[in-house]
C-alpha cells in the first residue's frame, strides 16, 4: 500500500553518422561513417501510496565531456534528461471498470527543452486479465519559428497519441500510433509502436 523504491541503470550509449548515402555535394559532408560511444548512468525513484504513483528520473546522469562525430563539431556534452511522472487510479470496489489520469514532464538541460504528457486510460478487468484503452497529448513548452510565405510563424510541438492494450495473464500486448498535429512536421505519416 505503501511503498518507496529505487533504481539505478548503467549503459554504453553509441552514436553513428552515415553519409556514405548522400548523393548531394556539401563542403561539410565526408560521405565517410563516423561513431562515437559513451559509458552513463539513470538513477530513479517511485512512490506507490494505494493508487497514487509518482516517479523521477534522472537520464544521463553523468555529464561526459563530449561526443563530436563530425569535423564541423557537431557534439553532444549534456545529455541530461529529467522525468517526472505522477498518476493515480480510480476505481468503485467491487466494479470491473477502473480509470488512470497521469500526467509526465521532460525537461533536457543541453537544448533546454521541455514538454508535458497528459494521458488518460481506461481499463476493463475479465477473467484472464484486463484491456485498456486511452490517449495521450504531448505539448512543447518550446516553439520553433519557420518562414510562410513572406512572414514569419512559430509552432509547439504536438502529438496525439492513442493507445490500446490487453494483459493476459502475466503477459502485456500494445498498441499505439503517435501523430503529430503541427502545420510544419518530419514526415506525413505517424509513428506506430507495439
Amino acid at each position: 500500500l505503501n511503498m518507496l523504491s529505487f533504481g539505478l541503470s548503467a549503459g554504453l550509449i553509441q552514436y553513428k553518422l552515415d553519409e556514405t548515402a548522400f548523393v548531394e555535394f556539401d563542403p561539410i559532408i565526408a560521405g565517410i561513417e563516423q561513431s562515437a560511444s559513451e559509458f552513463n548512468v539513470d538513477f530513479g525513484f517511485s512512490y506507490h501510496f494505494i493508487n497514487f504513483y509518482a516517479h523521477a528520473t534522472i537520464k544521463n546522469l553523468l555529464n561526459n565531456e563530449g561526443v563530436n562525430i563530425n569535423e564541423q563539431g557537431v557534439a553532444f556534452d549534456n545529455l541530461t534528461n529529467y522525468l517526472f511522472s505522477a498518476g493515480n487510479v480510480f476505481s468503485r470496489f467491487g466494479s470491473e471498470w477502473s480509470f488512470e489520469p497521469s500526467i509526465l514532464f521532460s525537461y533536457k538541460s543541453a537544448t533546454e527543452e521541455s514538454f508535458m504528457d497528459f494521458n488518460f486510460k481506461a481499463y476493463k478487468d475479465f477473467d484472464f486479465g484486463n484491456v485498456y484503452a486511452g490517449l495521450s497529448y504531448r505539448r512543447s513548452f518550446d516553439g520553433a519559428e519557420y518562414s510562410s510565405g513572406n512572414s514569419v510563424s512559430s509552432q509547439k510541438l504536438q502529438y496525439i497519441t492513442p493507445l490500446i492494450g490487453v494483459d493476459y495473464n502475466n503477459f502485456m500486448f500494445a498498441y499505439t500510433y503517435s501523430y503529430q498535429s503541427n502545420s510544419i512536421v518530419l514526415d506525413n505519416g505517424g509513428y506506430h509502436q507495439l
